[in-house]
């Protein structure tokens, strides 16, 4: 299921592509307000604007001549436009000369005054976003620089220019590209990597969700493997000049079948687009506007699922406690309007009568079917439907704890079910049930499978399931997977409580990359034959999993998934792999580390997980001892647990 947070479900209706948002550079702020008019004019939606006048300097000056020039840039006034129309149209583009990490004395200096200078300018001017380039993989004092503002109160966006291929690579001849790509530092590190420039300098910044990617798409472009690493990035702006379009025979521009491909799979993440440089005819700026608005309108149409979905992406939630509250109304709404899941219990029912009873029987054989934490009675409608397909008689008891629940089933069994289905107000582990049951239904699973205590509840209820008895599900596994994700670590970052980074979270996860394949973790099957014995059942659990990372990326955490066997071939899944088409009722868990690990292609990540219990609680340990060893998170349950 989802989560404790209620979920509107006006909300859940279907929903399109958010329309690609697209702003115009000048290079110049001079140029300002006829910039703006001549934008909007254009139908550009912002514009982006140098915060001085570009200059030309040369550090034969003395420092505080060269200081001076820098003020005297400074050549507009915030008058220029007003204080709505700075907030709402125009991003702030920094000094693309600056490089506080120089290794000339006088230009890092100069640079170190202009960048603050320019990010207070920018602040005052109350612009929604900063640009900053980066220049390449020194970049500490940047980081220096930029910490104090970026953890400021104050209510910008500072996104960080990183070209797609570093301009060196792009500056070299087809001959030298592959030395210089496989130039590494001393760790081992490729110094050509905008992704490991980028990399070095926001783990150098305390997390922040105020920062941000503004990724410079360049006339070459990267492999396979570094573009998947950009997809786990917090990418808020695309940069792309005019020099990287081509022509058609018609004279108007547009991006090389690669390009597009590539701008196509950016664009999942939503990002605005900044266009850049001259117009190269006589069409104008508003044709590449056109033409970018035409790639973003010709995707492929939303998926079911993306539809049903779209607005929760990397939104943090925390998973149910479903045996200590009770579920809202809008809740069960929510869940009720999964058009797959209930499918696929109604079929499982159906298969499950029809192997329980054989047809020259079914005029004479009563099937008794159980369906405990029954909810608002969506399975004893899937469990009704299945007997009148079948041709098979059913006597249902709908067990549920929720009192508020129950009155809706009462209510459904008066006007609807009559004698056919039984109403029992009553914790499922405590009822004592007048008869055995043939087949024991539910949907107690979480988004990690066992999470929501499926495991306890359904052995609990084993007791008054026939020996022969069929239970659907009848079986669940787990699966965790290392995951790159900077939007969703920095997110739970900013919590301060401790824990924060030592809780599982439900996520529908958007903004990530998977370092590795997939893998196994715990499952449970039921009927479970442990409860036939002395001992009883033992529901916790422990697992040392090995995973090998098929790409570079820094490991935020884990993310977690599972699939069950409803009743003989008939599955659900959120499994990336094998995920029920269109089935919406579980987002995937993520299961954070407190300190990001750098992970390169071909390291083995080893982890381990327990599922331990008690007398009054279930809850998850966690750690990594490969390639580094971390802490145990979650130590006894102390920051999360599901209460028994």
């Amino acid at each position: 299921m989802f989560v404790r947070v209620t979920l509107h479900t006006s909300t859940m209706a279907a929903q399109e592509r958010t329309p690609l948002s697209v702003g115009r550079a000048f290079e110049s702020i001079n140029q300002l307000p006829s910039a703006l008019i001549n934008a909007q004019t254009d139908k550009f939606d912002f514009i982006a604007t140098p915060v001085v006048e570009p200059q030309d300097y040369s550090l034969k000056l003395a420092l505080d001549q060269l200081i001076e020039q820098h003020t005297n840039s400074f050549t507009q006034t915030d008058t220029i436009l007003s204080s709505q129309e700075w907030s709402r149209f125009v991003v702030a583009l920094l000094s693309t000369w600056i490089d506080v990490d120089s290794e000339d004395q006088k230009l890092r200096a100069l640079s170190a005054h202009a960048l603050e200078a320019e990010l207070r300018w920018a602040l005052h001017l109350g612009t929604p976003a900063i640009v900053i380039p980066l220049l390449d993989a020194e970049n500490a004092n940047l980081a220096s620089t930029l910490n104090p503002f970026i953890t400021s109160s104050h209510n910008v966006q500072y996104w960080v220019s990183v070209p797609l291929v570093a301009k060196q690579i792009s500056a070299c001849g087809p001959d030298e590209q592959p030395q210089l790509i496989a130039q590494c530092d001393a760790a081992g590190r490729p110094l050509y990597s905008t992704w490991e420039w980028w990399n070095k300098l926001r783990r150098m910044i305390t997390p922040a969700t105020r920062l941000n990617l503004a990724l410079e798409v360049t006339a070459d472009l990267c492999d396979e493997s570094t573009l998947v690493q950009w997809l786990a990035e917090p990418i808020k702006g695309l940069i792309i000049s005019t020099d990287t379009f081509l022509t058609n025979s018609k004279g108007y521009p547009v991006l090389s079948k690669a390009h597009q491909a590539m701008f196509r799979r950016l664009l999942r993440l939503n990002p605005q687009v900044i266009l850049t440089g001259k117009t190269s005819n006589d069409k104008g700026a508003s044709a590449y506007l056109q033409y970018l608005q035409h790639l973003s309108t010709t995707q492929p149409a939303l998926t079911t699922y993306e539809s049903f979905t779209k607005g929760y992406e990397d939104f943090i939630e925390i998973p149910l406690q479903p045996l200590m509250d009770n579920l809202e109304s809008q809740t069960y709404e929510t869940f009720e309007k999964d058009p797959v899941k209930y499918s696929q219990y109604q079929k499982a029912v159906h298969a499950a009568l029809l192997d329980r009873v054989p047809e020259d029987k079914k005029d004479e054989v009563t099937t008794v079917v159980m369906v405990v934490g029954a909810g608002r009675g969506p399975l004893v409608r899937c469990s009704l439907a299945a007997a009148a397909e079948t041709g098979r008689k059913i006597k249902v008891y709908a067990v549920e704890k929720n009192p508020n629940a129950v009155v809706t089933l009462k209510h459904c069994q008066k006007n609807e079910w009559k004698d056919q289905v039984s109403v029992v107000s009553c914790d499922m582990r405590a009822w004592e049930a007048p008869e055995k049951a043939d087949i024991l239904v539910s949907e107690l699973l979480g988004s990690w499978g066992d999470n929501e205590l499926s495991p306890e509840c359904l052995d609990g209820a084993q007791r008054f399931l026939k020996a022969d008895g069929i239970s659907i599900p009848c079986d669940y596994t787990s699966y965790l997977v290392p995951i790159a994700a900077h939007k969703v670590f920095t997110e739970v970052s900013t919590h301060k409580e401790d824990k924060a980074l030592e809780t599982p979270y439900v996520v529908l996860l958007h903004n990530h990359s998977l370092l590795s394949s997939i893998e196994p973790l715990f499952k449970f099957e039921h009927p479970n034959p442990a409860c036939d014995t002395a001992q009883g059942p033992d529901n916790s659990r422990y697992h040392k999993i090995k995973f090998v990372a098929t790409n570079t990326g820094l490991m935020h955490g884990f993310g977690g998934y599972f699939d069950s066997k409803l009743y003989g071939d008939i599955d659900i899944s959120i499994h990336p792999e094998t995920h029920s088409p269109g089935m919406f009722s579980w987002f995937p868990m993520y299961i954070p580390i407190k300190t990001p690990i750098y992970v390169k292609e071909g390291d083995v990540v080893e982890a381990h997980v327990w599922r331990k219990t008690n007398a009054h609680k279930v809850w998850y340990e966690w750690t990594v001892t490969s390639p580094c060893a971390l802490p145990i998170h979650n130590v006894g349950g102390a920051h999360s647990w599901v209460g028994l």
